[in-house]
């Protein structure tokens, strides 16, 4: 499902961020340029979810421009997902990590 998202993406470099908990699917973010501003998948599911439901729950992410690539969470993001106390999992262009 995170792969699917990162297909509503208007940018060259698309990315797609799903968090779930164990009650299923708790926000879906891509990267996208709002009021002229760039903002990334992780932070846009984060503004977009029940935040009642973050700590603990997981943050899927997947990215692609002309094949799936390494799709890590920049440093800004990564203090997001600590602040909100989520489990991360990403491709790394090749395969499922867990960071």
């Amino acid at each position: 499902m995170t792969m699917d998202i990162t297909s509503r993406s208007p940018c060259e470099y698309k990315v797609g961020a799903l968090i779930h908990d164990k009650k299923g699917v708790v926000a879906v973010g891509w990267n996208n340029a709002w009021h002229g501003l760039g903002i990334h998948a992780e932070a846009h599911a984060v503004m977009r979810s029940n935040r009642a439901r973050l700590r603990g729950a997981t943050i899927t992410i997947a990215g692609r421009r002309c094949g799936w690539i390494y799709s890590r969470p920049c440093e800004a993001c990564q203090a997001l997902i600590d602040k909100w106390g989520l489990n991360v999992e990403f491709y790394d262009g090749q395969q499922w990590m867990i960071g």
